[in-house]
C-alpha cells in the first residue's frame, strides 16, 4: 500500500500557523490572478482576441509539459 505524501507547504509550516499561511498564499494567488487579467486585457487591446488566445494557449501548453517533465524526473 502506498503512503500518502504531504505537500511541501505542510512539511515546513507548523499546524498552528497553517491557516494563516494558507490565507497569505491565497491572497498572493488572488493578486496574481487580477494582474494576469489586466495584462491579458491590455494584450487583447494591442493585438487581437484570437492572437492572444492562441499565444496564451501555447504558453500554458509549454508550461504544462515542463511541469510534467519535472514531476516525472522526481519520481524516478
Amino acid at each position: 500500500m502506498k503512503s500518502w505524501k504531504q505537500p511541501a507547504l505542510q512539511n515546513h509550516v507548523p499546524v498552528t500557523m497553517m491557516g494563516r499561511v494558507t490565507s497569505m498564499v491565497q491572497l498572493g494567488q488572488s493578486i496574481g490572478q487580477v494582474f494576469l487579467v489586466i495584462v491579458t486585457g491590455i494584450t487583447i487591446d494591442m493585438l487581437s482576441l484570437r492572437t492572444t488566445i492562441v499565444a496564451l494557449s501555447l504558453f500554458m501548453t509549454i508550461v504544462a509539459i515542463g511541469f510534467t517533465i519535472q514531476v516525472l524526473r522526481k519520481k524516478h
